[in-house]
């Protein structure tokens, strides 16, 4: 009974040998395949430590999944990114470079009661509208405060303070402008104004002036 359980826990040389054998065997293949492999990430045993031990050229990229990593996803800037450049395009009274940011077929969405309202479709009628708006300004820039900014993965909201010089004196006009943004482009702007009664006088005394 003793010498049976001693050889159970003492195997034979033999197959101690065996064993050691077919262990030496697999790192080598291991060798052999991964120094063959262009994305060579650990050497034989490396696989027993843990994955902070584990030597990497860029561990924690290697550590992202690639659906989610900045490399995979910043090709397009994202919808803040873009209106950040946006503002600063539009204080600079540019309109051409405000322009570009415009998709093709962008769609404006205008309030209220004057003649502008509705649905401007294209570039080019959006940039008119603008025009326009600016032109009331008495030849004066229309003094523009980005009050705050809220943003999702494809809309953004700019809350905005907006003063028109006019010849009966200064108008503040405030008001909420969602865009949205698709491919770095801004594909749709819809206006919410804070006094439209306000707004629409604005517009109709242009129009008369015309």
């Amino acid at each position: 009974m003793t010498s049976r359980t001693a050889s159970c826990r003492t195997p034979p040389s033999d197959v101690k040998s065996f064993w050691y054998s077919i262990r030496m065997t697999a790192v080598r293949l291991g060798s052999i395949v991964l120094e063959g492999s262009s994305d060579r990430v650990e050497t034989p045993g490396e696989h027993y430590r843990r994955p902070s031990e584990i030597r990497h050229p860029n561990r924690e990229a290697a550590l992202i999944p690639a659906a989610f990593r900045p490399c995979d996803r910043c090709a397009v800037s994202t919808a803040i990114e873009v209106m950040k450049d946006y503002i600063a395009a539009a204080r600079s009274g540019d309109l051409s470079a405000v322009g570009r940011f415009y998709a093709d077929d962008i769609v404006g969405r205008v309030p209220g009661r004057s003649g502008y309202a509705g649905e401007l479709r294209g570039r080019d009628a959006v940039i008119g509208y603008i025009k326009h708006a600016r032109g009331l300004s008495q030849e004066a820039e229309v003094e523009l405060d980005v009050v705050d900014i809220l943003a999702s993965e494809e809309r953004v909201t700019l809350i905005v303070r907006e003063v028109f010089h006019l010849a009966t004196g200064d108008m503040e006009i405030r008001r909420a402008n969602v865009y949205r943004v698709q491919g770095g482009r801004i594909t749709e702007i819809s206006i919410y104004e804070a006094n439209q009664y306000e707004v629409d006088e604005l517009l109709a005394g242009e129009r008369a002036a015309a």
